[in-house]
């Protein structure tokens, strides 16, 4: 689910912002996946620089993406806690 949700907020901006899109160093799901463009894209994400777009299906996808991958970044978590904490028992 987190890769559908990053190929399609990787794709709108590319084509109704370009400009933002090559300012983020014309990220790609696999082409041109760099730790600068990933940081960039972090960043933009973060700081919720989208919220600018006049295109509310633009704002719209990149704050759905942040919901996943916040709960992706959540359940890691506890696997990595659940399955450390388990070892020192």
């Amino acid at each position: 689910m987190l890769m559908v949700a990053s190929a399609i907020m990787l794709r709108l901006p590319k084509r109704s912002e370009p400009d933002v899109w090559r300012e983020l160093g014309s990220p790609g799901l696999f082409r041109n996946n760099t730790p600068e463009t990933s940081f960039a894209l972090t960043q933009f994400l973060f700081f919720k620089r989208y919220r600018s777009f006049r295109n509310r299906r633009l704002v719209f996808i990149p704050d759905c993406f942040r919901i996943i991958d916040g709960l992706s970044i959540v359940a890691f978590l506890y696997f990595v806690i659940t399955t450390v904490g388990h070892g020192f028992r």
